[in-house]
């Protein structure tokens, strides 16, 4: 509930109306832990009245008032709530069996730190992605040596 009121104040001040549809896309990416694709909310969503032109016009709204976050991974881009209380926000994608770990305990301050002695560049939000293999591909390939 708490979230669905922000929500609304969020299209308020940007002078958009939650439409049905809008809404029924917000609480659907509410309620996933995952990153999700465009075609992935669409199957999962399953609904008539919520076409992918639709998914992809919100998103990129949704995009805009910064209720969602678009990260490109394995060549793909995926979708995803946005942390409104994080700065920092980090991936690790697994380059065997695509596996998206997401890190948001682990401070890049020292990061932007560098970032702005050395460039005057005033970091706002870090989105990093590492790619390499996974823990349990990791072992499945020591267990094939």
């Amino acid at each position: 509930m708490e979230n669905t009121k922000r929500l609304v104040q969020v299209f308020k001040a940007n002078n958009y109306s939650l439409t049905s549809q809008r809404e029924k896309i917000l609480k659907f990416l509410l309620t996933k832990d995952d990153h999700m694709t465009i075609q992935d909310i669409c199957t999962e969503l399953d609904d008539p009245n919520v076409s992918q032109a639709t998914i992809y016009r919100n998103l990129k709204l949704f995009l805009q008032l910064g209720l969602v976050n678009r990260v490109n991974m394995n060549s793909a881009d995926y979708y995803e709530m946005s942390d409104q209380e994080a700065s920092s926000h980090f991936h690790l994608t697994c380059k065997k069996c695509n596996k998206i770990i997401e890190i948001k305990d682990i401070s890049s301050k020292s990061i932007e730190e560098l970032i702005e002695e050395r460039f005057g560049f005033k970091v706002t939000k870090t989105d990093i992605v590492f790619k390499g293999i996974c823990s349990e591909c990791k072992k499945k390939e020591e267990d094939n040596v």
